[in-house]
């Protein structure tokens, strides 16, 4: 549940800002700001007990730490907590709801470009020389973003870290590789091959088939598993007529099919409120706009958070209504939303519906649909 709430939330980061800082609901905003001031405090926490390597205590921090699970040997865990020791972080972004006990927190990681001291050293095997080398005030580094989910249950804490650890501990494997073939008594250059006749060249030839085999896996499509990106297949509307019944109907429908009203906002030219089923499976968010400029900006924003979900995507156009279905989402336990978002020149509506692997949309939530006017499902 934890991981399909997080993940509307994360759809919907952008809207988040209808309801933040211009929110004229005073009390909820100071509320939301303590509140993302929590969550920024228990990610530092977390990174102070990951860059002090006290792994046994970053299961206070974290729900499910993916480094409490470490297997390393001496000589590997000396290299690990060299490079660990320099990771410098910031959280760039917090938001979460303490009632729903769901949030997500963003993250620049900056760390020890491992590639290049591998590169660097004479002996990548040898653990001195690595460790001086991630030491070296010159070292190269490389900064990435990675997004935290969090979870609250009294106090706020890091959900799942394994985003942090596959950020990390991929650029390790190398190290360790390099670790283990030094320690092989067997281990001879890879570049020359015993076992063949001198006077017979054959690298050209098993470079080639390399080449090949490469090529043909990368240009090779794979229809099984690659989305289908046609979310841009029409151009988005700009002045165009409306086919919605007015907002405050839409509101009173929302209302009788069991949503409740989780945020409004009426200042600084902005008439938005968002509406959600208790378990977030089915979600509103409406806004009328003064400002035609700032409408399509929303837009833009929530076109590029679709584009970044990891799964199969289809779309198509209704009217001024662009629907989206993508299925088998892998960072949110390979769960569907169905998604509709509506725009004329200074209205967004945004209907979003998320069932599980197997499950049905409830028929309820087709008809609360077509009933304001938002799309008219095909009869099937």
């Amino acid at each position: 549940m934890k991981k399909r709430l997080t993940g509307i939330a994360a759809v919907t980061l952008s809207f988040a800002l209808l309801f933040s800082a211009c929110s004229s609901d005073k009390k909820n905003e100071k509320d939301n700001e303590a509140g993302n001031e929590e969550i920024v405090e228990a990610v530092e926490n977390y990174f102070k007990q990951l860059t002090n390597m006290s792994l046994s205590k970053i299961t206070k921090y974290a729900e499910e730490s993916s480094f409490s699970d470490l297997d390393l040997k001496s000589d590997e865990f000396d290299v690990l907590n060299a490079y660990i020791e320099k990771v410098e972080f910031e959280v760039t972004e917090a938001e979460g709801k303490e009632k729903k006990g769901t949030g997500t927190a963003t993250v620049e990681i900056t760390y020890v470009d491992l590639d290049k001291i591998l590169n660097s050293v004479d002996d990548p095997s040898d653990v001195d020389e690595l460790v001086e080398a991630i030491n070296n005030k010159k070292a190269k580094t490389k900064s990435d973003e990675v997004e935290l989910d969090m979870s609250y249950d009294d106090k706020w804490i890091v959900a799942d870290d394994e985003p942090v650890y596959d950020l990390l501990m991929d650029s390790f494997e190398d190290v360790r590789d390099a670790l283990k073939n030094g320690d092989d008594p067997q281990n001879t250059d890879p570049a020359i091959d015993t076992t063949e006749d001198p006077t017979v060249d054959t690298t050209t030839e098993s470079t080639t088939e390399s080449t090949t085999e490469s090529t043909t896996a990368q240009t090779t499509p794979t229809s099984d598993t690659e989305p289908d990106d046609t979310y841009e297949t029409r151009p988005e509307p700009d002045v165009v007529d409306r086919h919605l019944i007015s907002l405050d109907e839409v509101k009173s429908i929302l209302t009788e099919a069991g949503l409740e009203l989780e945020n409004e906002n009426n200042s600084n030219g902005t008439n938005a409120f968002e509406m959600v089923k208790s378990d977030d499976s089915f979600n509103f968010i409406v806004a009328e706009f003064d400002d035609p400029a700032t409408c399509r900006q929303y837009y833009e924003m929530f076109e590029e958070n679709i584009s970044e979900l990891n799964g199969m995507k289809s779309d198509e156009w209704q009217g001024n209504t662009h629907h989206y279905i993508v299925k088998n989402i892998a960072d949110y336990d390979n769960h569907t939303y169905e998604l509709y978002l509506y725009r004329d020149e200074k209205a967004l509506v945004l209907c979003m519906i998320d069932t599980a692997p197997g499950a049905d949309v409830p028929i309820e939530y087709y008809e609360v649909i077509e009933k304001i006017g938002l799309y008219d499902i095909p009869v099937v």
